[in-house]
């Protein structure tokens, strides 16, 4: 019981310490700077993307942002595994 309660506090823990974080993924002139609970803190433009129609890069928006997440998914793991091997 001691063993489950330390890990709910450790996980607790993690997770609020993955809020604070943030990840950046950069492609083709946008960067997007995403949480580590996955919400979306800043995105950054290339003057010259911003000279054209924001319907042109609607599909990179969306894959950048897939990527972002994607990148803060395997962080959460890789943070989660450590701290199970912790435990253990």
């Amino acid at each position: 019981m001691k063993q489950a309660d330390h890990m709910r506090k450790e996980m607790k823990n993690l997770e609020d310490d993955l809020k604070t974080q943030s990840l950046s993924c950069k492609h083709q002139g946008v960067q997007i700077e995403i949480s580590g609970d996955g919400k979306i803190q800043n995105l950054i433009i290339d003057p010259e993307l911003q000279k054209t129609p924001i319907q042109n890069h609607q599909k990179l928006l969306i894959e950048l942002y897939n990527k972002a997440h994607e990148t803060v998914e395997k962080h959460r793991q890789s943070k989660l595994l450590n701290l199970l091997s912790d435990i253990q």
